[in-house]
């Protein structure tokens, strides 16, 4: 694994600018958003993962309240904590008995769940390993952990890898790791947790029509910030990967997100 914090946002300044994010319409921020709607398959893929019915859950970065919302509404007891204050403006607008919202952030989280979600947050964090024992002093004992993050395994992120690795240009603002299993695998082993699963979605980012409009609007940010835009090569990347893209090999491995569960080490 490499990480990208040579060139990123330091903690302080993520703050402050997930602060003004959720100050206004913070749908423009993010990638899974396109023309306001939600993309992403994770709300289905979290949903998919069980029975959530008398649940007791902690949604770490739970930005709006989105995920917690749709956990309550199917029996789930939520507290969503996030660090940033107007993003729990929001998700406390949101009404249901079973969910509650906090201001906080990693050494806030008390009590002991059965489930902790935490949805593209890892690669921001500066200690993932860290944040991984966290969660695992405050599961139940037969508690999972779920973590999404970016998977850099697809043709999407080789392409931004490469402008990362041989020309140092900074392909994204706010990750500090470029996250893969194996990773995912060593964290989850130091904090006495165990991989029980993990899989991988979002194909269209990876290498469909998603990841088509996001390179033709990230190259000419990433690009302007050392120097002029080279307009007509990317104009031609992106008109060879129309073309190739359907031939493309799809595999529970190769999806734009990727999701883990972990789960504890069973005492002898």
């Amino acid at each position: 694994m490499d990480d990208t914090r040579k060139n990123q946002l330091n903690a302080h300044d993520l703050k402050q600018t997930y602060e003004q994010v959720y100050s206004g319409d913070y749908k423009n921020f993010f990638t899974k958003y396109v023309n306001g709607q939600d993309t992403s398959q994770t709300n289905q893929c979290i949903v998919e993962l069980w029975d959530w019915k008398g649940k007791k859950v902690l949604d770490l970065g739970c930005g709006t309240g989105t995920v917690a919302s749709i956990l309550a509404e199917r029996g789930a007891i939520v507290h969503g904590l996030d660090f940033s204050e107007n993003a729990i403006k929001k998700a406390s607008k949101k009404s249901n008995q079973n969910m509650s919202f906090s201001v906080g952030s990693l050494d806030d989280i008390s009590g002991e769940y059965d489930v902790i979600i935490s949805l593209g947050t890892i690669e921001h964090m500066e200690t993932p390993a860290h944040a991984i024992e966290v969660f695992s002093k405050h599961l139940a004992q037969e508690g999972c952990v779920v973590l999404t993050c970016p998977n850099w395994t697809n043709i999407y992120r080789t392409i931004l890898l490469t402008l990362h690795f041989l020309f140092h240009l900074r392909i994204t603002l706010t990750d500090l790791h470029f996250i893969t299993h194996q990773d995912v695998e060593l964290w989850a082993s130091s904090a006495k947790l165990t991989i029980q699963s993990w899989f991988s979605y979002d194909h269209s980012l990876a290498s469909g029509e998603h990841m088509i409009r996001d390179l033709e609007d990230r190259l000419p940010k990433v690009f302007k910030e050392v120097g002029p835009v080279p307009e007509k090569e990317i104009a031609d990347l992106v008109n060879w990967l129309k073309k190739t893209i359907s031939l493309d090999d799809r595999s529970p491995y190769s999806g734009g997100t990727a999701l883990y569960v972990l789960s504890k080490e069973m005492d002898l």
